[in-house]
C-alpha cells in the first residue's frame, strides 16, 4: 500500500534584517558583491552576487555556514 506523506519543508530558523535593524540576535543581512564595481572585468558571470552575512549573537555553526561573515566583520567592525 502506498501512502502520500507530506513533503518536508526547510526550517526557517534565521532572521532576515536590514541596515536599520536594532536586533541583537543573529540576523542575516543583505550584502551584494558587484564585481564590475571592483573592476574585476575578468569575471564573466555573475556580474553581481548576493553574499549576505550574519551579525549579532551568532552561534559558531553560522560562521561555519557563512565563512565570509568573518571577512565582513574584519572590514566593518561596528
Amino acid at each position: 500500500k502506498v501512502t502520500d506523506t507530506p513533503k518536508r519543508s526547510r526550517r526557517d530558523f534565521g532572521l532576515d534584517c536590514d541596515e536599520h535593524s536594532t536586533e541583537s540576535r543573529c540576523c542575516r543581512y543583505p550584502l551584494t558583491v558587484d564585481f564590475e564595481a571592483f573592476g574585476w572585468d575578468w569575471i564573466i558571470a555573475p556580474k553581481r552576487y548576493k553574499a549576505n552575512y550574519c551579525s549579532g549573537e551568532c552561534e559558531f555553526v553560522f560562521l561555519q555556514k557563512y565563512p565570509h561573515t568573518h571577512l565582513v566583520h574584519q572590514a566593518n567592525p561596528r
